[in-house]
């Protein structure tokens, strides 16, 4: 996906928004968070998270109390959308084997706290243009079973690596949850052709388009 600066969404810049949504993503959130992240009201917060849910941007989250939301597989888009230009068919099928190479080096060394067991390809990539917004990528990313008897351990452990690196964390929460971050953080490599989204999180949606699996490990 690609937005544009002049471009907007319910009435607000579209980079904004992004913005918002891809500071949000990462969990459940409220109009407050949206309040705070846009630094508007709590009423104008709601009539956005309105307009955004008309949009399908946005979601009730299941089983979380009233007024609780998260994004959608299309509001995760949005979130990881670039205002680059679009690319080129070949260079989005060399990032994507790229992309894959790294979940083999990932899978293979067992210093990463997780290990990737599935990934999908979905969107502009399984159509037939020639030139694409982004590759969009869902992964399945689960605890290495060697750690399970110890992992909250292997988490800080990682995260103490990472403040030995220069790393600052705020919350306990974010210490807990850097050893996932960081095996994201590898995998994207910084490379703004490339979208990921949580495949446990967006597999409803995701059975509703098309999409491809590109590679499962065996139960």
């Amino acid at each position: 996906m690609i937005v544009r600066s002049e471009q907007a969404i319910a009435g607000f810049k579209a980079t904004k928004i992004r913005a918002t949504l891809r500071r949000l993503a990462q969990g459940f959130w409220t109009a407050d968070d949206v309040a705070r992240e846009m630094k508007i009201d709590r009423p104008t917060a709601e009539k956005l998270i309105a307009a955004l849910r008309s949009s399908g941007y946005v979601e009730k989250a299941p089983r979380e109390p009233k007024g609780t939301w998260r994004n959608t597989i299309a509001g995760n888009a949005l979130a990881n959308a670039t205002a680059a230009k679009a690319i080129r068919r070949q260079t989005g099928e060399d990032r994507l084997a790229e992309f894959l190479g790294r979940v083999h080096l990932l899978n293979a060394d067992d210093a990463w706290a997780y290990r990737i067991t599935k990934v999908v390809v979905f969107g502009s990539y399984l159509t037939d243009k020639s030139r694409l917004g982004d590759v969009d990528v869902a992964i399945r990313l689960e605890p290495r079973p060697m750690y399970q008897d110890r992992w909250s351990e292997v988490l800080l452990a990682r995260a103490e690596e990472a403040e030995r690196r220069g790393t600052r964390f705020s919350r306990f929460v974010d210490r807990l949850g850097w050893a996932e971050r960081e095996a994201k953080r590898f995998l994207k490599s910084r490379s703004r052709s490339l979208s990921l989204h949580d495949l446990e999180r967006e597999q409803v949606l995701l059975n509703r388009i098309p999409h491809r699996v590109l590679f499962e490990e065996p139960d």
